[in-house]
């Protein structure tokens, strides 16, 4: 199969999942937020709506692409094995996170899900570099969205180290 047609298929797909998305969020998050300042909504939409965007141009550059070099045939290789166990850890791990989330709040779940991202998907075994960047990467994202951005961060339904 051609590049040019499993890009055009691969960005269709991403446009649908994300206009999913879009509606999902829409139905489901609340738009209020603080005079002037954006909702709990905008960010989850944007994500959505750049999805819809980077597709579109997936599905445009497929359509517009010259013919491939006779050096280059345009076909795809077939996925390895250990690419696709990544591919399916990293949705494992996504869908784990949002189910986290939910339970644990946002403080104890990121930490958590770098931690095994890292470990687990990446194979990196210092626990040092492990640790500071689980750390960095949650008080970077509780600085920027719950500090800065003043968005209501999940608190979690088991344990919440977060104040009300």
């Amino acid at each position: 199969m051609r590049r040019a047609v499993v890009d055009r298929w691969v960005g269709l797909v991403f446009m649908a999942f994300a206009v999913a998305w879009c509606i999902l969020v829409q139905s489901t998050v609340a738009a209020t937020g603080m005079e002037g300042a954006p909702g709990p909504r905008a960010f989850p939409m944007l994500l959505g709506e750049s999805l819809v965007v980077l597709g579109g141009i997936m599905v445009i550059l497929s359509l517009i692409r010259p013919v491939a070099a006779a050096a280059d045939d345009g076909s795809v290789e077939p996925l390895r094995r250990d690419e696709a166990a990544l591919a399916g850890g990293g949705i494992v791990l996504l869908l784990l996170y949002a189910f986290l989330m939910d339970k644990l709040g946002f403080l104890l779940s990121t930490p958590l899900i770098v931690v095994l991202a890292l470990r687990v998907l990446l194979g990196i075994r210092g626990w040092f570099k492990i640790a500071a960047v689980a750390a960095s990467l949650t008080v970077g994202c509780y600085l920027v969205f719950g500090v800065v951005l003043q968005a209501n961060l999940p608190q979690g339904d088991w344990i919440s180290i977060e104040g009300d």
